[in-house]
């Protein structure tokens, strides 16, 4: 094989190498990023959730419970998990 040859083939290998690290960078990026707003968007709910619970221990003493769980759209075992939770 001629030096010329090696030359190419190696310079061929680089390239190839390099789009290979390109391409893994820009999959690391996008997932990467897709946490982040999968993170944003399960403190949102968190969020939502607390503020529910928080309605719902406010007008505990004024409607049935059942009905304001029911309303809210969160589980029983939900509400307590956030109440204990506040409590500490």
């Amino acid at each position: 094989m001629t030096k010329l040859k090696k030359k190419m083939i190696r310079h061929y290998l680089k390239k190839r190498k390099i789009k290979q690290l390109e391409e893994e960078n820009l999959y690391l990026k996008a997932e990467n990023e897709y946490l982040k707003k999968l993170r944003a968007l399960v403190q949102e709910r968190e969020l939502k959730r607390k503020e529910k619970v928080r309605v719902i221990a406010e007008l505990r003493a004024k409607y049935p419970f059942k009905m304001l769980l029911k309303i809210a759209g969160i589980s029983r075992s939900v509400y307590y998990y956030y109440i204990d939770k506040k409590r500490y």
